[in-house]
């Protein structure tokens, strides 16, 4: 599923914050210290979860066709035993 555009309308400040920044951003505005940004600071927040989610699956599915190719490889030299 692609969520880019999901995330098109996030400002630019934004898009360079860390995690840690992006996170004490959100709990500033949530406690009302900070100016009022719209859903800029959560929204990119949204989108560092779903980056960090969506490579957590790519990482796994590599791993496991890695995993599978070296089954695969350890039979063939079985059968060719």
């Amino acid at each position: 599923m692609d969520r880019s555009r999901e995330f098109d309308d996030i400002g630019n400040e934004y898009r360079s914050f860390t995690r840690l920044e992006l996170e004490k951003r959100v709990l500033i505005d949530a406690l009302g210290m900070g100016m009022d940004q719209g859903r800029g600071p959560a929204t990119a927040k949204a989108e560092i979860v779903w980056r960090d989610r969506e490579y957590a699956e790519e990482q796994e599915n590599s791993r496991r066709g890695f995993e599978r190719e070296m089954s695969a490889a350890a039979d063939a030299r079985e059968v060719n035993r």
